[in-house]
């Protein structure tokens, strides 16, 4: 049984916020590497950044050229730190 949209967003969330800091900021991770990581497809991916971004606990940068992501890097804010 696939997990819901709010399950996968959940998973990410901890996994970025969980990623070690290289200096100041925030680790930018890739879509393909986040697949790797999460066991999910670029779909279910794309789902649950977007609505992990609409809500403040995550950014992403968005280009041409990422498809099957509709971004080519995120990062985890302040906020979805907090968030976990």
């Amino acid at each position: 049984m696939a997990q819901s949209i709010e399950e996968n967003a959940r998973i990410i969330l901890k996994a970025l916020a969980e990623r070690p800091r290289a200096g100041v900021g925030a680790e930018e991770i890739p879509g393909d590497e986040l697949a790797a990581i999460m066991g999910l497809s670029p779909d279910e991916i794309n789902d649950a950044v977007a609505v992990l971004v609409d809500a403040g606990f995550v950014e992403w940068l968005q280009e041409m050229g990422t498809a099957p992501y509709l971004f080519s890097v995120v990062w985890v804010t302040p906020r979805g730190r907090y968030g976990i």
